[in-house]
Protein backbone atom coordinates (compact mmCIF):
# COMPACT_ATOMS: atom_id res chain seq x y z
CA UNK A 1 0.00 0.00 0.00
CA UNK A 2 1.61 3.28 -1.10
CA UNK A 3 1.17 6.39 0.95
CA UNK A 4 0.83 9.84 -0.56
CA UNK A 5 3.00 12.48 1.08
CA UNK A 6 1.43 14.64 3.72
CA UNK A 7 2.30 16.70 6.72
CA UNK A 8 0.69 16.42 10.12
CA UNK A 9 -0.82 19.75 10.98
CA UNK A 10 -2.67 20.98 14.07
CA UNK A 11 -6.33 20.72 13.20
CA UNK A 12 -9.27 21.86 15.26
CA UNK A 13 -11.05 18.85 16.67
CA UNK A 14 -14.62 18.99 17.82
CA UNK A 15 -14.76 21.43 20.73
CA UNK A 16 -11.25 22.83 20.21
CA UNK A 17 -10.45 26.38 19.17
CA UNK A 18 -7.33 27.51 17.27
CA UNK A 19 -5.78 24.04 17.56
CA UNK A 20 -5.53 24.34 21.34
CA UNK A 21 -5.79 21.36 23.63
CA UNK A 22 -9.19 19.93 24.45
CA UNK A 23 -10.00 19.34 28.12
CA UNK A 24 -12.05 16.19 28.66
CA UNK A 25 -14.65 17.80 30.87
CA UNK A 26 -17.66 15.57 30.34
CA UNK A 27 -18.82 13.08 32.92
CA UNK A 28 -16.94 9.83 33.00
CA UNK A 29 -19.85 8.00 31.34
CA UNK A 30 -19.83 10.26 28.27
CA UNK A 31 -17.28 10.32 25.48
CA UNK A 32 -15.87 13.38 23.74
CA UNK A 33 -15.82 13.27 19.94
CA UNK A 34 -12.29 14.13 18.77
CA UNK A 35 -12.48 13.54 15.05
CA UNK A 36 -14.94 12.51 12.37
CA UNK A 37 -15.11 13.62 8.77
CA UNK A 38 -17.55 13.01 5.96
CA UNK A 39 -17.76 9.38 4.97
CA UNK A 40 -15.48 8.54 2.05
CA UNK A 41 -14.67 4.82 1.87
CA UNK A 42 -11.03 4.17 0.96
CA UNK A 43 -9.91 7.65 2.06
CA UNK A 44 -7.95 7.79 5.31
CA UNK A 45 -6.75 10.48 7.69
CA UNK A 46 -3.68 9.95 9.87
CA UNK A 47 -3.95 11.01 13.49
CA UNK A 48 -1.59 11.66 16.40
CA UNK A 49 -3.02 12.19 19.88
CA UNK A 50 -1.09 13.55 22.87
CA UNK A 51 -2.46 13.59 26.41
CA UNK A 52 -1.50 15.80 29.33
CA UNK A 53 -2.53 15.03 32.89
CA UNK A 54 -3.16 18.34 34.64
CA UNK A 55 -4.08 16.74 37.96
CA UNK A 56 -2.12 15.92 41.13
CA UNK A 57 -3.03 12.20 40.83
CA UNK A 58 -2.47 9.51 38.24
CA UNK A 59 -5.40 9.43 35.80
CA UNK A 60 -6.71 7.07 33.12
CA UNK A 61 -7.64 8.14 29.61
CA UNK A 62 -9.21 6.02 26.87
CA UNK A 63 -9.36 6.59 23.12
CA UNK A 64 -12.04 4.76 21.12
CA UNK A 65 -10.82 4.20 17.59
CA UNK A 66 -13.55 3.95 14.98
CA UNK A 67 -16.28 2.76 17.31
CA UNK A 68 -17.94 3.65 20.57
CA UNK A 69 -17.29 1.56 23.69
CA UNK A 70 -15.96 -1.31 21.57
CA UNK A 71 -13.21 -3.11 23.55
CA UNK A 72 -11.45 -4.07 20.32
CA UNK A 73 -10.96 -0.43 19.38
CA UNK A 74 -10.16 0.89 22.87
CA UNK A 75 -6.74 2.37 23.64
CA UNK A 76 -6.18 3.03 27.35
CA UNK A 77 -3.33 4.65 29.23
CA UNK A 78 -2.69 5.67 32.84
CA UNK A 79 -0.92 9.01 32.98
CA UNK A 80 1.15 9.90 36.05
CA UNK A 81 0.36 13.14 37.87
CA UNK A 82 1.35 16.20 35.83
CA UNK A 83 2.63 13.99 32.98
CA UNK A 84 2.65 15.04 29.40
CA UNK A 85 2.48 15.54 26.67
CA UNK A 86 2.37 11.74 26.31
CA UNK A 87 1.92 10.22 22.88
CA UNK A 88 -1.12 7.93 22.87
CA UNK A 89 -1.77 7.48 19.12
CA UNK A 90 1.20 7.76 16.76
CA UNK A 91 0.19 8.60 13.20
CA UNK A 92 -2.48 5.92 12.81
CA UNK A 93 -4.80 5.83 9.79
CA UNK A 94 -8.56 5.96 10.19
CA UNK A 95 -11.06 5.73 7.36
CA UNK A 96 -13.10 8.86 6.78
CA UNK A 97 -16.51 8.62 8.38
CA UNK A 98 -15.32 6.59 11.37
CA UNK A 99 -15.24 8.50 14.67
CA UNK A 100 -12.48 8.89 17.25
CA UNK A 101 -13.72 9.44 20.81
CA UNK A 102 -11.98 9.99 24.14
CA UNK A 103 -12.97 9.58 27.76
CA UNK A 104 -11.16 10.35 31.00
CA UNK A 105 -11.74 8.27 34.10
CA UNK A 106 -12.04 11.54 36.04
CA UNK A 107 -13.58 14.61 34.43
CA UNK A 108 -11.47 17.76 33.89
CA UNK A 109 -8.10 16.09 34.45
CA UNK A 110 -6.88 15.24 30.94
CA UNK A 111 -6.06 17.67 28.15
CA UNK A 112 -5.72 16.25 24.60
CA UNK A 113 -3.87 17.67 21.63
CA UNK A 114 -4.63 16.11 18.26
CA UNK A 115 -2.69 16.41 15.00
CA UNK A 116 -4.47 15.32 11.83
CA UNK A 117 -3.12 14.69 8.35
CA UNK A 118 -5.88 14.44 5.74
CA UNK A 119 -3.84 11.92 3.74
CA UNK A 120 -5.02 9.44 1.14
CA UNK A 121 -3.81 5.86 1.07
CA UNK A 122 -4.03 4.01 -2.20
Amino acid sequence: MAKLPGTLVPTDVVGSVSSRGLLLHLSTTDMTLLHQRESRPGIFDRIKIYAINIDTSDRDVSIFWGATEDPISKISMRLPAYAGPCLIVDDWPIERGLPVYAKAATAATINLVTLINPATFI
